[in-house]
């Protein structure tokens, strides 16, 4: 990498520095800057906001538009002992019995930023997408194998290689179809103000499924409290409160 990429570099911490303490951020930083000792920065897209069929957005941590397709990564920048399997509807950050917390399935989750990039991407029926969950090193992971086509779940140290192998694969876009991608793909990244707060409004609100409002619901069994779609038992998205 030149001593101008590494100005870049520090001129992103700098003019991002309030964010720092968000764990999010810092781990798509750190995996961004892993990329770009394989990819030219125009390759390399942040935050992308892209549309879903339910009228809501979708946000993807990092996209790379590499000759052998489009590499999607999730960053998951935990701690403790991660937990899951690839079919499993929720996952478990786990520190003690008495402290451990369900989280998403980073798999599914990143499948349906796949979903959305298709929508957009339409015109390309034949593209390969690179489904890469990226956990911190501070994470132990217990996720057993994924078997999921070029599905990949990893910790950081992890991620050089795992892009070294996927740009073994054969390329498959030419010189024109790989700037006509990024073409389209660019104007999604580094959205106005009012796409991104909508988003986080949509995600308090709106069921990631179906669009249709959230409404409080109480477990049976726990008797805890959840959010739930409101066309229950039609749709079956839950989320934590």
């Amino acid at each position: 990498m030149g001593v101008l990429d590494r100005l870049r570099q520090t001129a992103d911490v700098i003019t991002n520095l309030n964010k720092l303490d968000d764990k999010g951020f810092t781990g798509e930083l750190l995996s961004s800057w892993e990329l770009d000792n394989h990819f030219d920065r125009a390759l390399i897209f942040r935050n992308v906001y892209l549309p879903k069929q339910n009228g809501m957005t979708t946000e993807i941590d990092l996209l790379v538009v590499a000759e052998q397709g489009i590499i999607v990564i999730e960053s998951k920048n935990y701690s403790g002992t991660i937990y899951g399997g690839e079919d499993q509807k929720r996952w478990t950050q786990y520190f003690t019995q008495k402290q451990k917390y369900n989280i998403p399935n980073p798999v599914t989750q990143n499948n349906s930023h796949i979903k959305a990039l298709k929508l957009v991407l339409s015109d390309y029926p034949d593209l390969i997408y690179f489904s890469v969950i990226v956990f911190s090193e501070r994470s132990t992971l217990k996720t057993g194998e994924v078997t999921a086509l070029n599905t990949y779940v990893i910790q950081r140290f992890d991620l050089d290689g795992t892009i070294d192998k996927i740009r073994d694969e054969k390329p498959i876009l030419s010189a024109e179809q790989h700037l006509d991608i990024l073409a389209r793909l660019k104007k999604y990244s580094k959205p106005k103000k009012e796409i991104r707060e909508k988003h986080i409004e949509d995600i308090k609100t709106k069921c990631q499924f179906c669009g249709s409002p959230l409404i409080e619901r109480i477990a049976k069994a726990s008797g805890n409290k959840f959010l739930g779609c409101s066309t229950f038992p039609k749709c079956k998205f839950t989320r934590q409160m």
